[in-house]
C-alpha cells in the first residue's frame, strides 16, 4: 500500500481511542489520555493520509494544553 492510502485498520485505532476517550472522561486520569496520544502518534506514523487521526490528535492535544 502507498503511504497516502488508508488502510483498514484505522478505523480500529479510531474506535478504541474513542473509546479510551469515554473511560477518560469518566475516571478523569491522565493515563487514558496519554495511551490516546501515543496510539494515535504511532497511527499517524503508519498512516499520515487519515485525516481523521490528525483531526483527533489536534482536539486532544488543544486538551491537554501541552500539560502532558
Amino acid at each position: 500500500m502507498l503511504s497516502t492510502d488508508v488502510k483498514t485498520c484505522d478505523n480500529y485505532l479510531l474506535l478504541a481511542v474513542h473509546l479510551l476517550m469515554d473511560v477518560y472522561e469518566s475516571s478523569h486520569d491522565d493515563k487514558y489520555l496519554r495511551q490516546c496520544l501515543a496510539w494515535l502518534e504511532l497511527g499517524i506514523q503508519t498512516s499520515p493520509a487519515t485525516h481523521q487521526i490528525t483531526l483527533l490528535l489536534i482536539y486532544l492535544y488543544s486538551i491537554t494544553g501541552g500539560t502532558l
